[in-house]
């Protein structure tokens, strides 16, 4: 499991699934489309947070969007984790939990999914999909030219940008 985060990590999945519902309501009526997840980022599914006395075990944004179920649901998830133990975890919390949802978990860097995924949205074959792409990187791993491919795309994409050492650095 994740063994980072604070309050702003729960606030910051709270915002994100309110946001993916309203996405959802808005699209519930527009079946001609296939909707799709993308998380760049997605960890193990959970968050703990250690107190020595109290831990605090937060679910991830994976498996929380996972589970939304209405207005609609999405049809499709892709979850990039580069962590073998956390793409492992990841599995076990959505893929194996939710066995009737098409559940892709690809180990690798965000980056090259990212270059695939704008190909794929901008090929014949993407035309009719619509993503949620969610970014939340824990430094600067993101390589911008990997926002300008998907610049074309029909996508939302929320990018967390780290204000930390990341930004002073630049």
């Amino acid at each position: 499991m994740n063994e980072f985060g604070g309050d702003w990590t729960k606030n910051k999945i709270e915002i994100l699934v309110k946001y993916a519902k309203a996405y959802l309501t808005i699209m519930k009526d527009r079946r001609y489309w296939k909707l799709l997840y993308f998380d760049g980022f997605a960890g193990s599914g959970f968050i703990v947070k250690n107190k020595k006395t109290n831990i605090d075990i937060t679910i991830g944004a994976a498996k929380r969007i996972v589970e939304i179920e209405e207005p609609r649901g999405f049809d499709h998830f892709y979850f990039v984790e580069k962590n073998r133990t956390n793409a492992k975890l990841l599995s076990e919390n959505t893929k194996e939990a939710y066995p009737k949802k098409d559940i892709q978990i690809r180990r690798n860097d965000c980056n090259i999914k990212l270059s695939e995924l704008s190909d794929f949205l901008l090929s014949a074959k993407g035309k009719n999909f619509r993503v949620l792409a969610y970014i939340d990187p824990c430094g600067m791993q993101l390589e911008w030219k990997c926002i300008i491919n998907l610049s074309k795309a029909k996508i939302d994409i929320w990018i967390l940008v780290p204000t930390g050492l990341g930004v002073n650095r630049l």
